[in-house]
């Protein structure tokens, strides 16, 4: 069944510092750089992430969104009590501090 939706914001927020590393790695070359990412990722029954891509991106940084989906890659989700895969879109924001 599906993540609830709590859950799935408390893991992402456990790894916001590893996705903005992948922002401010970028912004060394372009400080300027700002925009949105939706990812698109399926957390497996066991809670494990089975694929993560870029759904949409106002970003325009190829290396900040792959680096951003395989970063969900290493994320660990509770287990489905359904032991079915749930797709996931998760939107995030990136701009300069």
């Amino acid at each position: 069944g599906p993540l609830d939706p709590g859950r799935v914001e408390a893991v992402v927020g456990g790894h916001l510092g590893q996705l903005d590393a992948c922002y401010q790695d970028a912004r060394r070359d372009r400080p300027e750089l700002a925009g949105a990412v939706e990812v698109r990722f399926i957390v497996a029954p066991m809670g494990l992430v089975s694929h993560s891509s870029v759904r949409s991106s106002t970003l325009d940084s190829g290396p900040v969104e792959r680096c951003v989906a395989a970063r969900f890659l290493r994320m660990r989700f509770p287990e489905a009590a359904a032991g079915e895969s749930t797709v996931v879109h998760y939107p995030l924001r990136f701009e300069p501090t």
